[in-house]
């Protein structure tokens, strides 16, 4: 999240919003948000990475030893582009997963904080 650096405290907001049910306050937060977040290039999130070493691609990266946190999380946000590029809503629990789809999704995306359920509604705009 360092390009969201120079905004209020993430953790703090989403208290105060789980603490007023205030979605007008997430507006005015997710406003900022999408002006921080530059798009990416990309159309989902990677889930492999791989390194170089001595000129060579380290092998050990394709042993499969399961799915990382990492992979999972990827799984998740690609997941929830699929779902609501098909003209559907979503939902997520974070902040900081708003900031991603943000990444992929930018000027499209709309987010709604739902406090009976204390998470986020998304779709596409």
């Amino acid at each position: 999240m360092n390009n969201v650096r120079g905004l209020n405290n993430i953790s703090s907001l989403k208290k105060k919003i789980l603490a007023k049910n205030a979605d007008e306050e997430w507006q005015a937060y997710f406003y900022k948000l999408r002006n921080k977040i530059k798009p990416s290039s990309e159309r989902q999130m990677k889930t492999t990475y791989s390194v170089w070493i001595n000129g060579y691609k380290d092998l050990s990266y394709f042993v499969y030893c399961g799915d990382t946190e990492w992979r999972y999380y990827c799984k998740f946000i690609n997941s929830i582009l699929s779902s609501i590029r098909k003209g559907e809503s979503d939902y997520c629990f974070h902040i900081y997963q708003i900031a991603d789809l943000l990444k992929f999704e930018h000027d499209r995306l709309e987010a709604i904080w739902l406090p009976e359920y204390q998470c986020f509604k998304v779709w596409l705009n």
